[in-house]
């Protein structure tokens, strides 16, 4: 049997924004009976990476895990990676903050355990050529990158058993054949013989010493995932591989990264194209990226907070909020939960809302109390409603895509983004339940078509445009404020020339119009629609006119959409009511989120969200019709096709018979 080094690497995560519960069950099936059979191995040596959300619960609810782990270290049979604290994509976040997320663990690991972690890992195993430049800035010694990614370079598996040297910074491959045997091979025995198989390969192309096999995956895979706890615990299959690797010593040595590194001079090796593990690849279309392009709340997120980063001075570190805001899990899928979970979404906004609430308040000290944002080019939507104080961005929605594993799962799909202030023309077969599944007679061109941003005559404004010649916007003529445009997406928001935050913004008006039609039986008729939207300090004010433009008359249905999310979709936790309900029964009076809803001659709406102790009350000063539309997402789980509450579709509608040249009027307000 060829000799080889085996090192076994355990990564550990929970996100930013996980469930309670979530963490109990983790450390009860996985964290903990991991580290009991550990110490009963003490020949076994393992590499242990802890993601800074975990470790601060452990040092909260469970600070018996640290003191076993400091023993574990202290004897030397394990050692600790460092990475990103929050687990972000490190090639995804300005280098500052990328450099900032290591720093921070890298002093968590030391003040925690006593260790001076050399190496660290990359979260989702993403590598980026860049990080050969970024990673050595924080003394970073080596990282971990998948073998198939040194596949991609043109290596065979068994031509990676040691470690390769890039300018400035050491990589270890980690071996798939290997990964996906550990803990699912059929004995303990077979995953050690597909060890030994990768060796004896690798011993028949080289004369050097003996390789290095590196298992290293998610510690979740022993215990959490389905069936794993029966399977590595209650079977005793890790107890059992721990007691092969000791018995076969004679040609397996188990090792730390550190150790090895150590002892053993790195070959040089070419720049590594970017990747990460095999179903990443997959899952992401080769570039991660790609899930930007993929989901658009993501890309839109992560904009957000990546001109919030490029915004504050260079000698300013970044806000830990805007770290926290920075965790991966939010920002894509593959086939579990990741963006698909509302929690996580919510989290995420709310971290990014209160580092603006923090770079605003040093520059100002005194801030809005509402954060809107709208994106012309689609709708004249209303992409964000933050409200600052609570952080809370009412519209961290979600639209309904179509996933590779739906198969047969009867799963709607939208096709127009699920936004605020999305204007609708209704064919006269539209239904309650024909417009929630998004199966309804669009007779307009106007829910995701082009506006143009106007001069606003109510109040003097300063017009801009974008680089690529779009229309103008405007905001009032305030300096040093101006009305910029986000180029990836041509989103109209308010920020600064000099770098003030976004959410610092003072009182601002706009104007969006839009010269479309509307199909009136066979005929396709010109309908103009403007609506103005004021900010104020403590409200928002919306201003909507619908104009006529034929020389007749025209029937229409029109309807105004509002998608919004609250934190929990049940009574007492979380619901609605309309009119003056609350009023005269409070909690008893809340609406589920979850129920399909009808109600005529409607002029307000109010969202409760006793989580957050937070209210939204929406009015409107002409009666409508309003529905009521739970938009829920089947994406896939651990457990399987899991049905996820996104939002709260709200439609106020109204049937109108407007005169040759004439307008119709409504105004609403948010507060």
């Amino acid at each position: 049997m060829s000799q080889v080094h085996f090192a076994f690497v355990v990564h550990n995560h929970q996100p930013v924004g996980q469930l309670p519960h979530v963490f109990d069950e983790a450390w009860e099936k996985s964290y903990l009976p991991f580290l009991d059979v550990l110490e009963r191995h003490p020949h076994v040596k393992c590499v242990l990476h802890y993601t800074g959300p975990l470790l601060d619960w452990f040092l909260t609810y469970q600070p018996y895990m640290i003191e076993r782990i400091c023993q574990l270290v202290s004897r030397g049979q394990v050692e600790i990676l460092a990475g990103g604290y929050y687990e972000p994509i490190l090639a995804m976040i300005p280098s500052r903050d990328a450099l900032a997320q290591i720093q921070k663990l890298q002093r968590a690991v030391h003040q925690t355990f006593g260790y001076n972690p050399q190496g660290i890992w990359l979260a989702e195993r993403w590598w980026d050529p860049a990080l050969a430049d970024l990673l050595p800035q924080a003394n970073v010694r080596y990282t971990l990158v998948d073998s198939t990614v040194f596949e991609q370079a043109g290596m065979k598996e068994e031509e990676t058993l040691f470690c390769f040297q890039i300018p400035n910074l050491t990589i270890f491959p980690i071996h798939q054949s290997v990964r996906h045997q550990i803990p699912f091979a059929e004995t303990p025995e077979k995953a050690l013989d597909a060890i030994g198989s990768l060796a004896a390969r690798y011993s028949a192309l080289s004369t050097q010493d003996s390789g290095l096999v590196v298992f290293a995956d998610d510690g979740e895979k022993f215990g959490i995932w389905p069936n794993t706890f029966w399977w590595v615990y209650e079977t005793g299959w890790l107890d059992r591989f721990f007691s092969a690797l000791e018995s076969n010593a004679h040609w397996i040595q188990p090792t730390t990264l550190a150790e090895y590194f150590a002892d053993h001079q790195p070959s040089t090796l070419n720049p590594l194209p970017l990747g990460s593990y095999s179903e990443m690849m997959q899952w992401s279309g080769g570039d991660w990226r790609n899930f930007f392009e993929k989901y658009s709340e993501s890309k839109d997120l992560h904009q957000q907070i990546w001109r919030l980063s490029e915004s504050l001075p260079a000698d300013e570190p970044p806000p830990d909020a805007l770290l926290r805001a920075e965790s991966n899990d939010v920002f894509w899928h593959g086939v579990f939960g990741g963006l698909y979970l509302k929690h996580l979404r919510l989290t995420a906004w709310r971290n990014l809302n209160a580092a603006r609430r923090e770079m605003g308040q040093r520059v100002n000290g005194a801030m809005s109390q509402w954060l809107t944002r709208f994106e012309p080019e689609v709708g004249g939507s209303m992409v964000e409603l933050s409200h600052t104080l609570s952080g809370h961005n009412f519209l961290a929605t979600l639209t309904r895509r179509r996933e590779p594993y739906h198969g047969q799962t009867p799963s709607p799909v939208d096709w127009y983004p699920r936004r605020a202030l999305l204007d609708h023309f209704l064919g006269a077969e539209t239904t309650l339940e024909s417009f929630a599944a998004c199966r309804y007679p669009e007779q307009g061109d106007f829910v995701n078509q082009p506006y143009q941003c106007v001069r606003s005559h109510a109040r003097s404004a300063v017009e801009c445009s974008s680089s690529d010649g779009t229309p103008p916007c405007s905001v009032p003529n305030y300096e040093p404020y101006q009305c910029v445009r986000s180029h990836a997406r041509s989103a109209v928001e308010c920020s600064s020339s000099d770098g003030t935050p976004p959410c610092s913004m003072p009182n601002y008006e706009l104007t969006l119009s839009r010269l479309g039609h509307v199909w009136v039986c066979t005929q396709h008729l010109p309908m103009q629609v403007d609506k103005t939207v004021e900010a104020r300090n403590e409200n928002v004010l919306i201003h909507y006119q619908l104009t006529n433009l034929n020389d007749m008359p025209v029937d229409l249905w029109f309807g105004v959409e509002f998608n919004l999310v609250l934190t929990h979709t049940e009574p007492p936790d979380c619901g609605f009511t309309i009119n003056n309900e609350w009023e005269r029964h409070e909690v008893r009076s809340l609406r589920s989120l979850s129920q399909l809803s009808a109600d005529d001659n409607a002029t307000a709406l109010m969202l409760v969200d006793h989580w957050l102790s937070l209210r939204l009350r929406l009015s409107w000063d002409t009666p409508a019709g309003l529905w009521h539309c739970p938009i829920m997402t089947a994406s896939q789980a651990v457990e399987g096709i899991q049905w996820t509450h996104q939002s709260s579709a709200f439609l106020l509608h109204w049937k109108l018979h407007l005169p040759p040249k004439e307008r119709w009027q409504v105004r609403m307000k948010i507060e």
